[in-house]
């Protein structure tokens, strides 16, 4: 029998605004995939379940496994993108892998985001819909 190789890459799409940010892997590097698609009106979007929204898909492939994705909706760009140069702001994410690598229960993971979200900080900075999906990456251990 012959065995391949495992495959690494990561593959992401998006439709719409929000976005997905990623660490390089073996850097401390966050890098932005695609640039927010804002409509001509501010909260006009494409939705994915508009007629034509597979003309607005963007997607990308790119090598390597990343230690770290994040992926959200519009409502938190003004906290997590800097806009004048589309890169991503470090101290919005490292909390997140640091949550990730050292809180061992879901349950207690999903406290950390839910009272995130919700705290008045934020709410200071954003009106808009709030959602959140962060992903950790570890090698797999050997055995």
């Amino acid at each position: 029998m012959l065995l391949s190789p495992r495959l690494t890459f990561l593959a992401s799409l998006q439709i719409g605004d929000g976005f997905i940010v990623v660490q390089e892997p073996d850097s401390q590097t966050y890098q932005l995939l695609f640039e927010p698609i804002k409509g001509e009106f501010i909260n006009e979007t494409v939705f994915v379940t508009s007629a034509g929204a597979l003309d607005h898909l963007q997607y990308s492939v790119r090598p390597h496994l990343h230690p770290f994705v994040c992926a959200a909706t519009d409502g938190l760009e003004k906290v997590a993108i800097r806009f004048q140069n589309w890169e991503p702001f470090p101290p919005f994410f490292q909390p997140f892998v640091d949550c990730l690598q050292r809180v061992a229960s879901s349950e207690e993971r999903q406290v950390y985001l839910r009272q995130f979200l919700d705290s008045e900080r934020l709410n200071a900075r954003t009106d808009d819909d709030k959602t959140l999906l962060v992903c950790l990456y570890g090698p797999e251990e050997s055995g």
